[in-house]
């Protein structure tokens, strides 16, 4: 291999070229100071609390204060957006263990819905009164609003967990050990605030979204 040898007055690259041994601590002095110089310039991340922490820590003890809350009731906004369509709405959520009942009102008689259902079983109610009954709540819905989202899913997703089943990934946590951000079942789902419930630290607006759907929520009321 050749070997390229600076010239005198060459300066400071010529410095560190030289093979003199009392100049290797100050090589490699100068090479350190270099390395993390460089690194100052780096783009800053989110605060990332490493998983393994965060589930000894903070984040354990609110997981499971937040995930011990079985019946609760959430008031709020939804937009929706797919493709060039998009839709808005009001929401009323109330969830008694695993039966819920979820009203989505939309403005300028767009419509409005109630959704009830508990594992297995899912009736969609528009309107106009009409009933719509079926095993799977993300095919009738997107049958008859054009959307969907899972919603064993969203009723923890809204409490800022994830929700059992799937392992969740790439999770993101706050000083306070409060989940920020996650991939899970196809979505990301990120918590953009939170606001307190009682003792409990619950989220204020939401973001998620699939290779189909935007959904972004913002809730004004807990009832817990």
């Amino acid at each position: 291999m050749t070997r390229f040898t600076a010239r005198r007055g060459e300066g400071f690259a010529a410095g560190l070229s030289s093979p003199s041994p009392r100049k290797g601590p100050l090589r490699a002095c100068l090479l350190l100071l270099l390395t993390l110089l460089g690194g100052g310039c780096a783009e800053l991340r989110p605060y990332l609390l490493p998983v393994e922490e965060a589930q000894t820590g903070a984040w354990q003890r609110h997981r499971e204060q937040v995930a011990a809350l079985q019946e609760w009731t959430l008031t709020g906004r939804i937009g929706i957006k797919a493709g060039a369509e998009a839709f808005s709405a009001t929401i009323d959520w109330q969830q008694r263990g695993e039966a819920y009942r979820l009203r989505i009102i939309a403005p300028l008689g767009q419509g409005s819905y109630q959704i009830e259902g508990d594992p297995g079983r899912v009736v969609l109610t528009n309107e106009r009164n009409e009933r719509f009954e079926a095993r799977d709540p993300e095919a009738l819905m997107e049958q008859n609003l054009g959307w969907s989202v899972p919603l064993s899913g969203l009723a923890w997703w809204v409490r800022g967990l994830p929700a059992p089943g799937e392992s969740p990934r790439q999770l993101r946590f706050d000083e306070e050990g409060r989940l920020t951000d996650m991939e899970q079942q196809g979505w990301r789902i990120s918590v953009l605030g939170y606001r307190k419930s009682g003792v409990l630290d619950l989220p204020a607006r939401l973001y998620l979204f699939n290779d189909r759907f935007q959904i972004r929520m913002v809730i004004t009321r807990w009832e817990t």
